[in-house]
This record gives structure tokens, C-alpha cells and sequence, in this order.
């Protein structure tokens, strides 16, 4: 990374700039960065602009373009747009509840339905066809009336009063695991994005804390740069992002982490 020499009243200007338009310098609109800042902390994983130009910059103007990036994330997770993102992003992880319990007779009422319409259309087309398709419906009304007479024997087991009680169990059954999963859901999903951001910037903050800003970069195949250390090689993309931000930028973006944490109730 190659730093510029910037005489210090040109990086304090340049700061002030930033304050104002690091969209322009990133080249991302207001909506690619809420939108960069929302998945991140949703998925708990880095997702913004991978531009060489932020490079280009003196570390102070890198330092001072992280303090009004942490301030704009800031700002945005206080708006409606980011609470409502929020609410239907935890309703989309809400448990879905168990279908309605049917009677047996009910669900006998319904099968007896569907095996008449099946063996109505087989006879109709049995009355139209010719050749090896009429005997293929002619050989399939005989099921259908088999199935509708089963269905209607009042000896049939499936319909019984012991099964009648299986069915009612195991429906209670399911409906007990749903409410044990709707409290998990509520404990994990409060109504409030509070918790989500707690999560993402502590995982910045462990994260950030093992990148070595020390390691060896060499040539790798097609000339792409990799870590001389094969360790560091298998690293996250989060870990790899955060050592090319450098020491100075993750610095700072981990003393706003930090206090944004202490602010969190």
C-alpha cells in the first residue's frame, strides 16, 4: 500500500470533505451504503465497496473517512427504514405454526372427494378413448371403487377412535414444539435490532483483534497476492478485509465499535 505525502492543512480540508461526501469517494449512493450497512449487520458479515481508491489516501483522511462511515452506520440503524428492515427480517425467521387439526371425518370427507373426482374423470375417459389408453382408465376405475369402498367401511382401522386419539396427539405434539420454538424465536429476534448490532460489532471487535497487520504478502498464481503464511491464506474474508483497511483504520473503527457497545442498553 503506497501512502501519499499530504501537507496538513490539505488533509484537514480533505476530512471535512469526507464529513460531507465519502458516498462520492467510495462511489456508492446513499442507498448502496444503508443497504451495505443493513446486510452486514444482518448477516454478521462485511459487505461494502472493495475500492483500491480508499488506498490512495494519507492514513489520517483513511482515519477520518472511518470515523464518518462509523457515524453514518450509526445514524442509519436509528431510522425507520433500518427498524423496519429489522422487523421483517425477524419476521421472515418466525416459526411457522402446525396446520389445523382435522377430525378423521373431515380428512375421510375430503379423501372421498378426491378419489370420486379421479374415478368420475377415468370413466369419462375411458367413455372417449380407444386402444391401450381405454384400457389404461379401464384398468384404474376398479382402484378408485376399491378405495371409495375401503374408505367407507365403518371397520376401517385408519379411521378408528384410537387412531382419531394418535392424530389428536400428534398434533398437540406439534403444537407444543411450536411454542417452545416461538420463545426461542422472541429470545433470539427481540422486537428491538439492539441485539443484532450488539452481536455484529462484537464479532468485529474479536475478529478484528486476531489479524496480524504484521504478515507477509508474496506472488501467488496468476499473480495475485497471498499470505506467506498459509494460515493466515485460510483466513475469512472478514479477517482478509479487515487487514487490508490496515492497523490505523481498524484502530479507529474499533474504538467506535467499542463505544457504540458501552452505549447499547
Amino acid at each position: 500500500m503506497k501512502r501519499y505525502i499530504i501537507p496538513a492543512m490539505a488533509v484537514i480540508a480533505l476530512a471535512f470533505t469526507l464529513a460531507e461526501g465519502f458516498l462520492q469517494t467510495l462511489e456508492m449512493t446513499k442507498a448502496d451504503a444503508e443497504n451495505a450497512i443493513w446486510y452486514s449487520f444482518s448477516t454478521g458479515s462485511y459487505n461494502g465497496p472493495a475500492k483500491t481508491t480508499y488506498h490512495n489516501f494519507a492514513v489520517p483522511v483513511r482515519v477520518a473517512m472511518v470515523k464518518e462511515i462509523g457515524a453514518f452506520a450509526k445514524a442509519y440503524t436509528g431510522t425507520e427504514g433500518f427498524r423496519k428492515n429489522y422487523a421483517e427480517y425477524r419476521e421472515n425467521r418466525k416459526p411457522s405454526p402446525p396446520e389445523p387439526l382435522k377430525t378423521l371425518a373431515e380428512s375421510r370427507k375430503e379423501s372421498r372427494a378426491t378419489i370420486q373426482k379421479a374415478l368420475t374423470e377415468a370413466e369419462d375417459n375411458a367413455k372417449k378413448s380407444t386402444g391401450d389408453t381405454k384400457k389404461i382408465y379401464e384398468g384404474v376405475i376398479p382402484v378408485f371403487r376399491q378405495q371409495l369402498k375401503d374408505l367407507d367401511d365403518p371397520n376401517n382401522p385408519m379411521y378408528s377412535a384410537e387412531m382419531e386419539a394418535m392424530v389428536k396427539q400428534g398434533h398437540d405434539d406439534q403444537v407444543k414444539a411450536y411454542q417452545e420454538e416461538v420463545k426461542q424465536w422472541e429470545k433470539k429476534y427481540p422486537t428491538v435490532p439492539t441485539a443484532m448490532i450488539k452481536q455484529t460489532l462484537k464479532y468485529f471487535l474479536e475478529i478484528s483483534a486476531t489479524v496480524d497487520f504484521t504478515a507477509k504478502l508474496k506472488k501467488g498464481p496468476e499473480g495475485m497476492m497471498v499470505f506467506v503464511n498459509p494460515e493466515y491464506e485460510n483466513k475469512s474474508s472478514d479477517w482478509k478485509y479487515i487487514y487490508r483497511s490496515g492497523k490505523e483504520s481498524t484502530d479507529a473503527a474499533r474504538a467506535i465499535a467499542t463505544q457504540w457497545l458501552g452505549e447499547l442498553k
